[in-house]
C-alpha cells in the first residue's frame, strides 16, 4: 500500500497533528475508533513482521528479541511532558499501523465528533511525516511509512 495516503488532523491555528485516544479505552480500540473518526473509512490494526519482546502466549522462553508475524503491536510509544500544575502532565502516545477495511471505496460522512474543530485532509504518504508539526511525530511516521513500504514490497516479489 505504498500510495496509502495518511491522515492529519488540521486544527485552526494550522498545525498538522496525529490521532488521540479517550479515557477508558484500550489503546488498541483507541487506534482504530480515532482512524475512523478522522477519516471517515473503517479500519483495523495492520499485522506486520516486527522484532519484538513480546512472550508467545503458553510458551515459556526467555525474555530475547525474536521476529513475530502478524503482530498489530504498537511500533512506537511517544511521551509528552506539559509540566506539572493545571492543565499539564504527560501524555503517552502509542503508535500502530491501521489499514482500511475492504477494498477502501465505503466512506461514511459525519464521523468527526461536534467539538472537533479541524479539517481532516488526505495526503500522498511520502509528504505525510514533513507535513507534521512536531519532529517525534515525524519520526514515527517515517518509521511506519517504511514499515509499509518494506513489507508492500515484499508481497510484491511472492
Amino acid at each position: 500500500m505504498a500510495g496509502t495516503p495518511y491522515t492529519a488532523k488540521q486544527y485552526l491555528a494550522g498545525d498538522f497533528v496525529v490521532s488521540a485516544g479517550s479515557t477508558g479505552e484500550n489503546i488498541e480500540q483507541a487506534a482504530v475508533r480515532e482512524t475512523f473518526e478522522e477519516t471517515g473509512y473503517e479500519c483495523e490494526l495492520w499485522p506486520q513482521r516486527m522484532l519484538t519482546r513480546a512472550l508467545v502466549p503458553g510458551q515459556n522462553i526467555q525474555d530475547v528479541v525474536q521476529e513475530g508475524d502478524g503482530l498489530v503491536e504498537p511500533i512506537a510509544v511517544t511521551v509528552r511532558d506539559y509540566g506539572e500544575g493545571k492543565g499539564k502532565g504527560t501524555k503517552i502516545i502509542w503508535w500502530y499501523i491501521t489499514k482500511v477495511k475492504g477494498d477502501g471505496t465505503l466512506w461514511v460522512e459525519g464521523t468527526l465528533l461536534d467539538y472537533e474543530k479541524f479539517e481532516s485532509v488526505w495526503v500522498d504518504a511520502g509528504s505525510a511525516a514533513e507535513r507534521l508539526t512536531l519532529e517525534k511525530e515525524r519520526e514515527v511516521v517515517q518509521q511506519a511509512l517504511e514499515i509499509v513500504l518494506a513489507e508492500s514490497s515484499q508481497l510484491l516479489e511472492k
